[in-house]
């Protein structure tokens, strides 16, 4: 039979391993959470890099923004072509999962 106090001890360790399990788990989303963001700062920079490298696109014109390898491009670009070339690049881009191309045609 166990005493009060061993009994008071054993559910402070238990509590404190299911502290320990609990600080881990939070810690290692914290630190995925970085990688991500990280991930998706590269991206984008990328993108930008290879849009300032185009002499239809703009980098000024065109806002690049990245979530989970997810892009969203916004802006402006001269034509259809200069537009599908955009998204084009952006897609292939290491990390990005899908383009949402939401520029516009125009000056």
């Amino acid at each position: 039979m166990l005493t009060s106090h061993k009994r008071t001890t054993m559910t402070a360790i238990a509590c404190a391993a299911l502290l320990a399990l609990a600080a881990k788990d939070g810690a290692q989303t914290a630190m995925d959470n970085a990688s991500d963001t990280a991930r998706d700062a590269a991206i984008t920079t990328q993108i930008n890099a290879d849009l300032a490298r185009d002499p239809e696109l703009s980098a000024l014109k065109i806002d690049v923004d990245t979530t989970d390898g997810k892009v969203v491009l916004n802006g402006t670009a001269p034509n259809d072509a200069a537009k599908e070339r955009a998204a084009a690049k952006a897609l292939a881009v290491a990390g990005v999962t899908a383009v949402d191309n939401r520029l516009r045609v125009g000056s």
